[in-house]
């Protein structure tokens, strides 16, 4: 999957992201969308996500989660049109659920 995506491109330096961080976390669909930029730490390798039952939980990151979230964020995440999403559309609107599918 990884081979399959050109990173030194904004589609596809968040895609590998995305993927990176769902095999490294295993967050659901649902607390991935809801990720927002004051919920990831980069530098100490976390973020806090909202589960089920509204009930918070952080969860640790691998260093290479790390390096490509770092990578996506300061190189080509777009300013975002609305909100504090952490992932966002190549035009800088929210991820919906279908985006990710």
């Amino acid at each position: 999957l990884f081979s399959s995506l050109d990173q030194n491109t904004a589609a596809g330096c968040r895609d590998a992201a995305m993927l990176i961080l769902f095999l490294d976390t295993g967050l659901r669909c649902s607390e991935f969308l809801h990720l927002g930029v004051e919920d990831v730490h980069l530098g100490d390798q976390w973020v806090k996500v909202m589960g089920k039952g509204q009930k918070e939980r952080v969860v640790p990151l691998g260093s290479r989660a790390s390096k490509m979230l770092q990578r996506y964020f300061y190189y080509f995440r777009p300013e975002p049109l609305v909100g504090d999403q952490f992932f966002l559309c190549l035009n800088g609107s929210p991820m919906i659920e279908s985006t990710i599918k």
